[in-house]
């Protein structure tokens, strides 16, 4: 078997508000697909896909079990961290500071409308 591709699928409470909460996050993120269940979105190499919670479980019950968000992480490999950083900090909910890990990068944890986090990483190395 050989991957082809790869996409994060999430499971969102409202699709408008998750794109706008994306929108404002990405400056270059493009809408690839959307309607009132779905939406498909490119930012750079990264394809997200996101669906309403409810229409999510009716096609797949088990996601009706678990609550938006949870332990779910993307890690994000970025440059210029620390002006990414600055422009975004007082729109969103920051969860971990950014600071210089013992592994050689800076980072800086987030959490989006849903719940779910992301992790913005620059390596120094």
């Amino acid at each position: 078997m050989k991957i082809l591709s790869a996409s994060i699928e999430l499971a969102v409470s409202d699709i408008e508000k998750t794109l706008k909460f994306y929108k404002s996050i990405f400056k270059n993120l493009s809408i690839d697909y959307q309607d009132n269940i779905f939406a498909s979105v490119s930012i750079n190499s990264l394809d997200l896909m996101f669906y309403k919670y409810d229409e999510f479980s009716k096609e797949i019950p088990q996601i009706s079990r678990n609550t938006l968000g949870g332990t779910f992480v993307i890690y994000l490999n970025i440059k210029d961290i620390d002006k990414f950083f600055n422009s975004i900090k007082n729109n969103v909910e920051i969860i971990q500071k950014l600071h210089t890990t013992d592994y050689g990068s800076k980072e800086f944890a987030i959490k989006d409308l849903n719940g779910y986090v992301l992790i913005f990483s620059e390596s120094y190395k």
